[in-house]
């Protein structure tokens, strides 16, 4: 950027034909307000400000929620005072279309809103659910002022009121002496739940390492729930984990004393086994399977391709076997 550019950017630069003089500065010059575009209704008593929701509310043309502190470019302009104080109004514009119109009050230190939204109403109510001190109004001063024994009541009120509060403050300042009676004790505790804190943290992390998994992952502490519902889900069937363990090793150690190749003896086994589970119509597929064997057996050097055979026929029965349990527990 050259330096006429520079000077150019920072509002400095003077035109030629400028005369401080006549046009005493660059706004009159320009015929330009020096809040610019914010200035425009300006004749109307109107400024352009950034105005912030003070507190929630609610819109009333699409009911979405305007959260405290969200910033609007807000109307601002005088409509009134109270006594020596103005009372200011702010219009402002939601995306959905709806103005909302806020102004302030100052007889009660708040702000109203007057359209286009409504305020969301909290929990706490009234000075007495917020434990704060309620202030009087004019009305309250002209009756304390004009009323003796209306002041003498209020009188008693706030000597008991005074009285309870100064017990409960001298309650509260007991007990912070007795927790900063010995500042080394509690810091010492302080400490102590800190080390388990991070005690804890890097065992959980160690544990991430060995399970392989990634740095975004966070692992949670062990809850004695979780542990529960595990052993609900995975041995529901009221199986203990010894007993499933050990069941699990046994079946593991079978099928490896198993040979890989499958033998006639153990197809005709299976064969066996399935006819005597199919019931009625296992028993015609048996002799119809065993007639088969024999005329397989009677052939010369084919006895393993009629034990295959057999094996085949042997899975159609299982698969029958199985078709007839379902029908008839449906």
């Amino acid at each position: 950027m050259s330096s006429l550019a520079a000077v150019q950017a920072d509002g400095f630069y003077h035109p030629p034909d400028f005369n401080p003089d006549v046009h005493k500065s660059l706004n009159k010059f320009h015929n330009s307000h020096p809040l610019r575009e914010r200035a425009s209704k300006l004749d109307q008593g109107i400024l352009v400000i950034r105005f912030e929701v003070p507190y929630h509310i609610w819109c009333s043309k699409c009911h979405e929620k305007i959260a405290q502190g969200v910033r609007f470019n807000a109307e601002k302009k005088c409509i009134g005072q109270y006594h020596s104080t103005k009372i200011w109004q702010f219009a402002m514009r939601h995306h959905c279309g709806c103005i909302i119109t806020i102004q302030t009050d100052p007889k009660r230190t708040e702000y109203i809103v007057v359209e286009g939204a409504k305020k969301k109403v909290e929990g706490i109510q009234t000075a007495a659910e917020a434990e704060v001190i309620e202030l009087e109004d004019d009305e309250e001063k002209k009756k304390r002022a004009t009323d003796p024994l209306y002041r003498l009541e209020r009188g008693e009120e706030s000597k008991k009121r005074a009285l309870s509060t100064a017990q409960e403050i001298a309650l509260l300042q007991d007990d912070s002496d007795a927790k900063h009676a010995d500042p080394y004790a509690a810091n010492r505790i302080l400490r102590a739940k800190l080390r388990a804190v991070k005690s804890g943290d890097r065992a959980l992390e160690k544990r991430r390492k060995q399970l392989g998994l990634g740095p975004d992952v966070e692992l949670l502490p062990d809850a004695e729930e979780d542990a529960q519902g595990a052993a609900l889900a995975f041995f529901a069937h009221g199986r203990s984990d010894e007993a499933a363990k050990k069941q699990h090793e046994a079946q593991r150690e079978s099928i490896l004393k198993q040979s890989i190749f499958s033998s006639p003896h153990r197809i005709d086994s299976k064969h066996n086994s399935s006819s005597a589970a199919a019931g009625g119509r296992g028993s015609n597929s048996s002799s119809s399977g065993s007639r088969s064997g024999q005329l397989l057996a009677g052939r010369g050097g084919s006895g393993q391709r009629g034990g295959s055979g057999i094996g085949g026929g042997s899975s159609l029965q299982q698969r029958a076997a199985k078709l007839a349990r379902l029908q008839g527990r449906v």
